[in-house]
């Protein structure tokens, strides 16, 4: 089987060159290069297989089928696109695809993400749905896309004429991966008139907020996620024994959040400074931090969902928007 993908500019490989050194001169690598090869999406679906609430929770699992069941209701049927804004494995937009079918959407299916080993993952999952249309999948960088409303609307082209039809968006897990400053207008610009928004809030548990995300913790300090991570270092030429990965609990702009605190690393001079072109920004055995962050925003879209009546409120919920007029 053949699978055509589209590549945006803005995953081209001069953009991802620079956006490689970018994190290495500043010390905190981009979301990204945690997808970008095959070797890290089959260890990123394996974390997410043994850590993920939507795996491992029955409750937080109950709560996206109720969410997929009042997504379609809400809905009126007829033909549709599906788009799967960083697609992931797929899991979810494939049950949501289901869920879709069984109250009398014909639905198209969109993939896009950053890694093209993912969208072919998503892809393959939701193929076992059989929507109406697997149309080509988009691997794009989100966060320096310039027009992602104009994006969607070429990827969404062709003979069954998808741009013209009702649209949902589904936006799940990314929300660690972002700033709000950055992530918010992204989304707002997505959405058109009469599309509809469904994404996962990752909101802490409980009422005390630090004590929630104490509870969560582990689901990012294990060694799954280690192994995840530091892929990324050991494809760029760093040892396993330059330093180790720890995490912590740090203030985030402007709540606390779940980060991985600073590792140290003694970083080879000559691999990295031929990398950066600049031999001034690192020495040979100089020790230096590179910051891998996950930041689990959670405290702002916990008052972005009070502010919407959000009505699921379990780690992961899901809020369903709809944008009723155009900016």
């Amino acid at each position: 089987m053949t699978t055509l993908i589209r590549i945006d500019e803005s995953q081209y490989p001069g953009q991802v060159m620079a956006d490689l050194k970018n994190c290495f001169r500043h010390r905190a690598v981009n979301h990204k290069f945690h997808y970008d090869s095959a070797k890290q999406t089959q260890r990123w679906l394996a974390l997410h297989q043994a850590y993920s609430p939507s795996r491992t929770d029955a409750d937080c699992a109950r709560t996206y089928e109720l969410a997929f069941g009042e997504a379609a209701q809400r809905i009126p049927p007829g033909p549709m696109l599906l788009t799967g804004l960083g697609c992931g494995g797929g899991q979810k937009d494939r049950r949501l695809v289901q869920e879709l079918q069984t109250s009398g959407h014909q639905v198209d299916y969109l993939a896009t993400d950053v890694s093209t080993a993912m969208v072919l993952c998503g892809c393959q999952e939701v193929a076992k749905a059989q929507p109406a249309a697997l149309l080509t999948p988009v691997v794009w960088d989100l966060a320096r896309v310039p027009s992602l409303a104009d994006v969607l609307e070429e990827a969404a082209q062709g003979p069954a004429g998808s741009n013209r039809k009702p649209r949902l968006l589904s936006f799940f897990g990314m929300i660690p991966n972002f700033e709000p400053e950055e992530i918010l207008p992204k989304l707002s610009e997505a959405v058109r008139a009469g599309d509809w928004l469904l994404f996962s809030s990752n909101l802490a548990p409980g009422e005390d907020y630090r004590a929630g995300v104490e509870r969560i913790t582990p689901l990012y300090d294990n060694e799954l996620t280690r192994e995840w991570l530091i892929q990324f270092l050991l494809d760029a030429g760093v040892e396993r024994s330059h330093g180790e990965i720890h995490f912590a609990i740090e203030p985030m702009r402007p709540v606390w959040g779940c980060c991985a605190s600073r590792p140290r690393f003694g970083l080879p001079g000559t691999g990295l400074s031929k990398l950066m072109e600049s031999p001034s920004h690192l020495s040979r055995g100089n020790v230096s931090g590179c910051f891998i962050r996950i930041a689990i925003h959670l405290c702002w879209w916990s008052a972005c969902c009070t502010r919407m009546g959000c009505r699921w409120k379990t780690p992961g919920s899901p809020v369903l928007v709809k944008r009723a007029f155009s900016s």
